[in-house]
């Protein structure tokens, strides 16, 4: 990740802790690799409507 994408991961990060939310390591790790284009936006989303988000947490 670049330094730009890297600042962004930060604040989300504690932006979702300030409101009492767990990051764990496996959602940030998700992140970077949506941020980063590892995983197309778009797949994910359909994967997420279509009930499949446990494929990309492991869970």
């Amino acid at each position: 990740m670049d330094e730009k994408q890297t600042k962004a991961l930060r604040q989300a990060v504690a932006s979702v802790e300030m409101e009492g939310f767990k990051m764990t390591d496996k959602k940030k790790q998700l992140c970077e690799k949506l941020l980063t284009g590892a995983i197309p936006y778009d797949r994910f989303l359909a994967d997420c409507k279509a009930g499949k988000l446990s494929t990309y947490l492991g869970s």
